[in-house]
């Protein structure tokens, strides 16, 4: 062990000061090293400045990675431990090249081999990402996220999810703790909805990168307690979005866990992408329309359910109220027409509340009582007589409801020669038959021919009979 100067000793110039520095870096154990700053490092802080000039950055040395460092770069990190000349990483980049979105490039199924490839690419066994920590300061940084998106971008990492044309894909460094995760909107005509529950100890949450991390979460992963986070990503079509959540203070063990939810198939009626638990918005339920459905196939959140119906609901032929279930109007059941079925209309539906008022407006009207030819419950039993055109009289061809025919009957019927009444069959009085009598161009009851023979005196000329009707 050489000799140990005193501070004193280090009142010399600047060219003996770095040369004697640059020997005890290399000669002097750790103990007697260690020691020597603690002596000179309040008295000569150019000295110690110096000291760390001449020890070289592990993570600056070329073709080293921190695994693999020679001994000889271990007495150096003890400096740097002393001078405390590196803070923890700071990943605000304004200089970062801002995100751009990839073209389109479909992801074949990744076999093994596929994916040891990825998984080597992502550990620094090909050109990117680099190797090199993110603790070993912001440049380090940069390069590495930068050498990650592009990986992430041209396919690479863990595929986590992919739906209706956007992804999302995870990388990790192992030996920093690091994760990064890049949704990607893709070919999404609707864009990429991704719900996040993280739960953290000692890891920064960076979801708005490059942006760099907000106070409350530097305070909350400084506080050396577990955080929890909820967020709501909505990434617009034809974007992508970065989060970062590197580990806060390499002296400290981290952990990182989450939750997700990702969506990107488009609500029917408001285009945002359906089954994600959105609080103040959706609650992840939602319908499905079949194929061949008034707006389908797909499916409708079931918040906009109601004003998806009203889109698409046919209206009533009657009324043109929308066909839907009304509380106190409508029960939502309804019949169904085909064009001119009925009368001069088009195809279409009717309330059933609608029905009858539809029926009425195009069923011929009863030549008695003008009412409708038709079912009308405890009026009409539907059934009718037709009348051709001035078959009993002077009016037109036309229907009678069978409850309306006998005062058709009696309205058109001719009248009794003896008795005025008219004839028809009447029960108990009148059996319908009634006689002719040419010389008074008319007819008489059968029961009333012989007191019309008596009263008009012999041969009265009296013809034949008939009966049945008027």
């Amino acid at each position: 062990m050489g000799i140990m100067p005193s501070a004193a000793d280090w009142n010399t110039p600047t060219d003996e000061k770095d040369a004697a520095i640059k020997h005890l870096s290399d000669d002097l154990p750790d103990d007697d090293l260690e020691q020597l700053l603690k002596e000179f490092s309040d008295k000569s802080p150019d000295a110690l400045e110096a000291v760390n000039k001449q020890v070289p950055d592990e993570n600056s040395s070329p073709g080293l990675s921190p695994s693999r460092a020679s001994p000889k770069h271990e007495r150096p990190a003890k400096i740097e431990t002393v001078s405390n000349q590196l803070p923890d990483v700071d990943l605000s980049f304004d200089d970062l090249p801002p995100i751009r979105k990839p073209a389109e490039n479909p992801i074949p199924e990744a076999s093994p081999q596929r994916q040891q490839q990825q998984q080597g690419a992502l550990d620094g066994a090909g050109s990117e990402p680099p190797r090199s920590s993110l603790q070993a300061g912001a440049l380090a940084a940069k390069d590495k996220i930068a050498g990650v998106l592009a990986a992430l971008r041209r396919g690479d990492g863990e595929l986590i999810w992919k739906d209706c044309g956007a992804e999302v894909r995870k990388w990790r460094e192992p030996e920093d703790v690091t994760t990064v995760f890049l949704l990607d909107s893709g070919s999404s005509p609707s864009g990429l909805i991704a719900t996040f529950k993280w739960t953290l100890t000692n890891v920064l949450l960076q979801d708005s990168f490059p942006d760099p991390p907000t106070a409350d979460i530097v305070t909350a992963a400084s506080g050396g307690g577990e955080y929890v986070r909820e967020r709501v990503y909505e990434v617009q079509p034809g974007h992508d979005r970065v989060l970062v959540l590197p580990r806060n203070d390499s002296k400290r063990e981290c952990s990182l866990a989450h939750v997700y939810q990702f969506g990107a198939e488009p609500c029917l009626q408001c285009k945002v992408p359906v089954g994600l638990s959105i609080p103040g918005r959706f609650s992840g339920e939602y319908f499905e329309v079949a194929a061949g459905k008034p707006g389908g196939p797909g499916k409708v959140h079931s918040e906009c359910h109601e004003a998806f119906r009203e889109r698409h609901a046919k209206k009533c032929l009657l009324c043109s109220g929308l066909i839907l279930a009304v509380p106190d109007r409508f029960s939502g059941k309804f019949f169904e027409y085909s064009a001119g079925q009925l009368g001069d209309h088009a195809a279409g539906s009717v309330h059933s509340e609608c029905n009858a008022g539809w029926k009425r407006r195009w069923a011929p009207k009863c030549l008695q009582c003008s009412g409708p030819v038709m079912v009308v419950e405890g009026t009409f039993s539907g059934e009718f007589f037709p009348y051709e055109a001035q078959q009993m009289g002077a009016h037109e061809a036309g229907e009678v409801h069978a409850e309306c025919h006998d005062a058709w009957l009696l309205r058109w019927a001719k009248r009794c020669l003896h008795c005025k009444e008219p004839i028809l069959k009447v029960d108990g009085k009148f059996s319908g038959l009634w006689v002719t009598y040419q010389a008074f161009d008319g007819r008489v009851h059968e029961e009333c021919s012989d007191a019309f023979q008596a009263a008009c005196g012999p041969n009265p000329g009296g013809g034949g009979g008939g009966g049945g009707g008027g």
